[in-house]
């Protein structure tokens, strides 16, 4: 994971899978997660976003992610998945 101009870049590694945490401190809990994506290289391997039932096919057009999330956890993931390194 990388910042540039103040935008997250994230990768899913050698791996080519990589769990990604959204956390707030204990006693408070994460209701919902939204964020805009979109490939920063084009590639013709597939890069995948999932998670909460959703899942998406990652291109260089902005896609939006966005899930409510029920329960008192402290925090949110999503997997990022495909062949993409930094």
């Amino acid at each position: 994971m990388n910042v540039v101009n103040d935008i997250l870049q994230l990768h899913a590694g050698s791996s080519k899978r990589c769990n990604y945490v959204f956390s707030v401190p204990v006693g408070y809990a994460v209701k919902s997660i939204e964020f805009d994506f979109q490939l920063g290289k084009a590639t013709d391997k597939e890069v995948n976003i999932e998670g909460y039932g959703q899942r998406f096919k990652v291109s260089g057009d902005v896609q939006h992610f966005s899930a409510k999330i029920a329960g008192t956890e402290n925090a949110a993931t999503f997997l990022l998945s495909g062949e993409m390194f930094p």
